[in-house]
């Protein structure tokens, strides 16, 4: 084999080499970020599964009838953040503003509904930040 034909294929080695090498980086930075979600979906289902909210009753506010109050008790075992419910009324999803604070694991809380104007008979859902809700008709 001539000088050049050892060059040649030193060459190649080297651009295979350095090919394979930026293959796996990669590959393993993509597989780290799948890991990585996949560990957060299921820290997300646990939370979930501890996540639990009991509508006891929602009344139309007397001092302002396009507000409701709402007593709601939080029956599961992880701390529920009041600004991330989220609210439905008749199946209907509405950006509402809510009065703010946390619900204690098995404690009660009165919380206003700002700016949905609700009639008697109407159902509200009321969801929780990754995803338990309950239902309840207004009385």
């Amino acid at each position: 084999m001539g000088f050049s034909q050892v060059v040649g294929i030193s060459g190649l080695i080297v651009i295979l080499l350095a090919s394979l090498s930026m293959i796996f980086i990669t590959t393993d930075h993509n597989f780290e970020k799948v890991m990585n979600s996949q560990n957060e979906h299921y820290d997300n289902i646990i939370i979930k599964n501890h996540e639990k909210i009991l509508i006891n009753s929602i009344k139309i506010d007397s001092g302002d009838n396009n507000n409701l109050v709402v007593n709601i008790t939080n029956t599961g075992n992880t701390v529920i953040e009041i600004e991330k419910l989220s609210v439905l009324k008749n199946g209907i999803y509405y950006t509402v503003t809510l009065s703010s604070g946390y619900i204690a694991p098995k404690e009660s809380e009165k919380i206003t509904i700002y700016d949905i104007k609700a009639n008697i008979a109407d159902k509200i859902s009321i969801v929780s930040e990754h995803g338990y809700r309950d239902i309840a008709t207004v009385s």
